[in-house]
């Protein structure tokens, strides 16, 4: 009776054991043979479950909480580094852990996309930096700031380039967001000459300020989709300008009603702010949003037209017209 009981006593034990390896196989195994190799930035200052989750949106790991329970158990949690990490090959969860454990780097990579504005700017880089989205808000609106890095605006809107960008970790915000200003005024040298808030610049024969050339190009970037429409968009801004027409962007208006996502009313159209252009003629007051080097090119070098309209397509792409009969016709087939 107890050689049969130390038999079956035995025989579980062999079946927990195969079991419990198995578990462990699946939990702390490689990802499948699909894996793309991919490079991950992990911010400084985030938890091991906030790194988890990064790691599982990019299917390196099989779930956040495997990579949690994983570094808790290799006693590591706390242990994790900030930087840019590449994964060329399914690896098991722990090797993960102990590979950014391990890794001391000096920086890290931050991408900021065309079109964006200072407040989501301020997200991303709180998001990737650790520092506050308060202390970035603050400094692209610190009057002393803004001036020494010679930008005559009253915020740093539409002056922090839209590039990749690789920060040091010791870096504060200052440094980052001057880097970004360097980056800009190095673009528009490229396009325009060394960059000079005080010398005007020459579009279609006439005189714009680079303040001016700016608030344009940043509102090309958010009306056009394509960078091959930017001059003709470029053109028509000019044209109706030059003909005392109101821009009548509803990028501007968007802006104005803080919405970007919102289809736009009547009533919108009527809200009254200075950068509500179906309102006021003219530029508004300041740019939009972070133009990049194609939205810069374009106020810089308008293609020259005679078209005063355009209205959007389902596809993104613009129909380009001269008259208003010919825009009301051109709206009604896009509708």
């Amino acid at each position: 009776m107890i050689r049969t009981f130390r038999y079956i006593l035995l025989i579980g034990l062999l079946f927990g054991l195969q079991a419990g390896t198995r578990f462990a196989a699946d939990f702390w195994g490689p990802m499948p043979q699909s894996f793309e190799p991919c490079e991950i930035n992990i911010p400084p200052r985030v938890s091991a479950r906030r790194i988890g989750r990064i790691l599982q949106n990019h299917q390196v790991v099989p779930s956040a909480l495997h990579f949690l329970v994983s570094a808790q158990y290799l006693g590591l949690a706390r242990k994790l580094n900030p930087g840019t990490f590449r994964f060329d090959r399914p690896m098991p969860v722990w090797d993960v852990v102990r590979q950014i454990a391990t890794y001391v780097p000096n920086t890290y990579w931050v991408t900021i996309p065309e079109g964006f504005t200072l407040d989501k700017i301020a997200r991303e880089l709180s998001e990737n930096t650790g520092h506050s989205i308060e202390d970035y808000s603050r400094l692209m609106h610190d009057e002393a700031f803004i001036q020494k890095q010679g930008i005559s605006a009253e915020s740093l809107e539409g002056y922090l380039f839209p590039d990749s960008y690789l920060f040091d970790l010791e870096w504060k915000p200052e440094q980052i967001l001057r880097e970004m200003v360097r980056r800009f005024q190095q673009v528009w040298a490229g396009l325009q000459g060394d960059w000079d808030a005080d010398r005007p610049c020459i579009a279609l024969g006439k005189q714009w300020t680079p303040h001016q050339i700016v608030t344009l190009a940043s509102i090309i970037e958010r009306e056009g989709r394509f960078f091959s429409e930017y001059p003709r968009i470029a053109g028509v801004f000019y044209n109706r300008l030059n003909q005392n027409m109101k821009m009548e962007s509803c990028a501007t208006v968007r802006f104005a009603i803080d919405d970007w996502r919102k289809h736009l009313t009547l009533k919108d159209l009527q809200f009254d702010s200075p950068y509500n252009t179906y309102q006021h003629k003219g530029l508004p007051p300041g740019p939009i949003c972070s133009p990049g080097r194609a939205a810069l090119q374009a106020a810089l070098i308008p293609l020259e037209t005679d078209e005063l309209f355009f209205v959007a397509r389902a596809d993104g792409w613009h129909d380009f017209t001269k008259t208003h009969q010919e825009h009301v016709k051109a709206k009604r087939r896009n509708r």
